[in-house]
């Protein structure tokens, strides 16, 4: 077996011209961290020379060429600098990198089997659905395929059908797992479950399909010390017109994805163990004091020994944690020049030692361990998330303590790569002899996952000290690009998109003052479409996504931070996305994303609710109603075109969507924020504000305001050739809409006699034309008809006081109205027949609830507040709630009235 010093000297074979590249590198000692320094260097060459998503895919491949390969990537390099923190190295290299060809090497796995002995791999993978045994093995024999396409060597089936109908259900320890493997011949052992559960049937374009969740739980297990080396996770969810079709695609599908991912963990394990350190175990017995002091320290002076402690000892057996850098046969070699002491037992990864003169028994069934794993495990890292890890568990960590004394231990994690220092923690609570958890939280190094290029695997140490005891275990975690992404947890794509970012919050405040030269439309729509046109102003342009990547499947995508597509001036739907949506925020806009199984859009609250919605637009197709409120879906990618049309074609596209069934998800983002707040890297962008700007804002608005009075007067010519009762009430609602009181009432009158709802709307009429003693008379005879009549009604009081009458008698019929309501959702539906926020919370980002309201008009948070401690005061003959009524009472307060008011009132349909 080639040691890491011979292999560190392949490195110097100078092949080609190649690419001066300065990395840094860490790790556990200075070779590792060299190791590291030039892997790193690698990966940002060849990145030049293939593109960062060719580099990602192969990058495991590149780098176990470097350090296997007779000829590798590095031609030469010189150590700029290196120093020790907090236990690693950290090292910086000025390498040299080759620009040879690099598709010619897939063999990283064989490569690591010959190194390992090809080792033999037994497979126990216990199959149930809706926990009974399953017998057809699906997920085992896909497992096992993929495996064998690996070149991995298995044990042979018939030696193990029997046992495996032997272990289905049962729960066994590391160590007794790893007798039964050392028993049929094994040297490793996958263990596993494998639970299906109860398939449930959805409509997919009108087909009934049969949706079946599966999840998968394995481990490997060395079976010559008990050692858990990898240990994974899998969901996966199949559809298919029956239950047990459905399954087996699951089965299949999983049971391969499970030997890909403890593939590449095995791998990565092999690799730390070959090219930084691995543990051995050392056990001495009939020997009363074990190895001498002088012993171990000659031990430690060994070229290719770590470190060597004590670990157990019971009578005349010692136990020992040997870490190497060699292979065991070195350490052999060693022993057998002590006199005394004599090897009477070895695997790759246990030698047994004993007294020559009392030869014992040789035993190689894995001994229990004072401490001991029987779990680690990382969540994948994204670097956009940072924030989401510094208050979320991020480590799993099981183990056990076979010490009836301790009752404390300390835990401790570390990332060279990733953190400066180890986080550590104390647990107080210990059972002995039984499994205990631990949850870990992770510090990151904010600079270090800034600057993270490409998506690699690192090593992640966990170490545990019980009394004089410790013990440590490595696990590969793996840690994605800076802009990765994973859309199957779509919350997590607010931590790209940022309100109060240096670059974001500079750009919309520029923005904000420039619109307060002239806004005549509705403010929120006003913003939505300055915004869109000031990026189509500086230039930035939509370019698909050369990689095809799907939102809706487990593939990563690449997304841009908002500073970013400000200075490409180009990116895809999700970057520009992620910028619409920082600019709108940074105004106090509250946005949501849209997500389709391969697009993505934003959607803009405009503030208003469903029964204004005429007010953004008479054409339903044009926005959606979402919580009681009407929002505009707006597609990003048609930059240039303007906004109307991305708007328009945003909207068409959404309502298609929803008509055939397409899995549409709505994602709020002041509630993902919650879970994922934004990364919130330093970055310079240098802005130009556009002189163009103003032009293409003043030519949309013009645009928009000739579509609006277009599509008016075609519905008005379209109504006014009906004479049906509901479309002349609905002539007679657009005439008051329009601000023509004269003809609304000239049309209502005729049919207030024939409906309930035409007589509403007569009188919502009569209110907005200033007549609120007609109006009241009107709407007694209907109140208990209608909701919408005591709404209109309340407000009729409100308008029409001159004293705290007026208001009580408000306040009153608004009760009156609540009680009638389903418990529950009654306020929500009240705010909604009102158009106010009547939630307990002040959070929304409306101007109108944050700003000083001048004392002339309504102010329609004191309204709101009025309602809200009214309905809250829960004793009988509780004191009504009034506020101070302007001179001349509250319609005589100021001209402007009517439009607050057309905003509260409620017409029928």
């Amino acid at each position: 077996m080639k040691t890491v010093t011979y292999l560190l000297s392949l490195l110097l074979v100078s092949l080609s011209f190649g690419l001066d590249i300065r990395s840094k590198g860490y790790g556990i000692n200075r070779e590792a961290a060299v190791n590291s320094a030039l892997r790193n260097a690698v990966s940002q060459g060849v990145g030049m020379e293939l593109g960062s998503s060719t580099l990602t895919e192969n990058f495991m491949v590149v780098s176990d060429k470097i350090l296997t390969k007779t000829k590798g990537y590095v031609s030469k390099y010189t150590i700029l600098s290196e120093k020790e923190v907090v236990g690693s190295y950290e090292v910086e290299v000025l390498a040299e990198v080759s620009k040879s060809k690099i598709n010619d090497d897939l063999a990283a796995i064989n490569l690591l089997q010959k190194f390992k002995n090809q080792p033999k791999v037994m497979v126990l993978l216990d199959e149930r659905a809706e926990g009974q045994p399953m017998f057809e093995k699906t997920a085992t024999h896909k497992l096992e395929e993929y495996l064998l396409s690996q070149n991995y060597t298995l044990v042979e089936q018939e030696q193990l059908e029997e046992l495996r109908k032997q272990e289905m259900g049962r729960k066994r320890s590391p160590e007794e797992l790893a007798k039964i493997g050392f028993r049929f011949g094994a040297d490793l052992i996958i263990r596993g479950k494998v639970s299906a559960g109860k398939a449930t049937e959805r409509k997919v374009y009108g087909t009934t399909m049969h949706n079946v969740p599966i999840q998968f739980n394995a481990r490997i297990v060395r079976t010559d010390n008990a050692q858990i080396l990898a240990s994974t996770t899998k969901r996966v969810k199949k559809n298919s017109r029956d239950a047990f079709s459905a399954a087996q695609f699951g089965l299949e599908v999983g049971g391969e994805a499970l030997g890909k991912a403890l593939s590449k963990k095995l791998v990565a394990f092999w690799k730390n163990e070959i090219y930084n350190s691995r543990f051995v175990q050392l056990e001495i017995e009939d020997s009363k004091d074990g190895l001498s002091d002088e012993q171990v320290s000659s031990l430690r002076q060994l070229a290719f020994i770590k470190d060597a402690n004590i670990r157990f000892f019971k009578r005349n057996y010692h136990e020992y944690n040997v870490e190497m850098t060699g292979n065991i046969h070195q350490m052999k070699a060693f022993f057998e020049k002590i006199n005394g002491l004599s090897v009477i037992g070895m695997t790759p990864n246990r030698i047994i030692v004993a007294g020559k003169d009392k030869p014992a028994k040789i035993d190689f069934e894995p001994k229990s361990k004072s401490v001991e794993f029987t779990e680690f495990t990382i969540d994948e890292i994204f670097p956009s998330r940072v924030q989401f890890y510094s208050q979320n568990s991020l480590a799993t960590i099981k183990f056990k303590v076979n010490l009836p004394s301790i009752n404390r231990v300390k835990v401790s994690i570390f990332i060279p790569e990733l953190m400066k220092v180890p986080s550590e923690m104390l647990v107080n609570k210990i059972t002995s002899d039984t499994e205990n958890q631990v949850k870990a939280k992770l510090v990151f190094d904010s600079k270090k996952l800034a600057k993270w290029k490409s998506t690699q695997e690192v090593q992640a140490q966990v170490k545990i000290t019980a009394g004089g005891y410790k013990e440590s275990l490595n696990s590969p975690v793996r840690v994605h690009h800076v802009n990765a992404l994973d859309w199957q947890d779509l919350e997590s794509y607010a931590s790209f998109i940022h309100d109060n970012h240096p670059s974001i919050y500079k750009v919309s405040r520029q923005l904000s003052k420039k619109m307060n030269q002239s806004s005549s439309l509705l403010k929120t729509v006003d913003q939505s479409m300055a915004a869109f046109q000031l990026m189509e102003s500086m230039g930035i342009s939509y370019t698909k996504d050369p990689s095809g990547i799907s939102p809706g499947g487990r593939i990563i995508d690449r997304v841009q931070y908002p500073w970013e597509t400000l200075s490409n001036k180009t990116g895809d739907c999700d970057d520009l996305t992620v910028l619409y949506a920082s600019l709108l925020s940074s105004l106090g806009v509250q946005m949501a994303i849209v997500t389709y199984p391969d697009h993505v859009l934003s959607m803009v609250n405009t503030g208003i609710y469903a029964k204004n919605a005429y007010r953004v637009s008479i054409d339903p197709s044009k926005y959606v109603i979402y919580q009681g409120q009407v929002w505009l879906p707006i597609e990003t990618t048609m930059m240039g075109k303007g906004f109307l049309k991305a708007w328009e074609a945003a909207s068409s596209e959404y309502h298609e969507a929803r008509k055939m069934g397409t899995d549409l998800q709505i994602t709020l983002l002041d509630e993902a924020w919650k879970k994922y707040p934004a990364a919130g890297w330093k970055a310079k962008v240098k802005t130009k504000f556009p002189s163009s700007f103003l032009k293409s804002w003043k030519s949309e608005q013009t645009k928009f305001s000739q579509q609006n009075e277009s599509n008016i007067k075609g519905k008005i010519k379209a109504l006014t050739r009906k004479t049906d009762v509901k479309s002349q009430t609905q002539l007679g609602v657009l005439y008051a809409q329009l601000g023509d009181y004269p003809k609304s009432l000239a049309t209502l009158k005729p049919l207030k006699s024939k409906s309930a709802q035409a007589q509403n709307n007569y009188a919502v009429s009569l209110i907005l034309n200033g007549d609120e003693k007609t109006a009241i008379s009107e709407l007694k005879t209907i109140e208990s008809k209608l909701p919408e009549a005591k709404v209109n009604l309340a407000l009729s009081y409100y308008l029409s006081a001159n004293s705290g009458k007026g208001q009580a008698q408000f306040l009153d019929k608004i009760e009156s109205l609540f009680k009638t309501l389903p418990p529950g959702k009654a306020l929500d539906q009240l705010g909604e027949f009102l158009g106010l926020d009547l939630g307990m919370s002040d959070g929304t980002r409306a101007a109108e609830d944050h700003s000083k309201v001048a004392p002339k008009k309504i102010n329609r948070r004191t309204l709101r507040e009025m309602i809200r401690k009214r309905l809250a005061n829960k004793k009988k003959g509780g004191k009504s709630i009034v506020t101070s009524i302007p001179f001349g009472g509250v319609r005589g307060a100021d001209p402007d009235q009517v439009e607050e008011v057309s905003n509260l009132l409620v017409f029928a349909h």
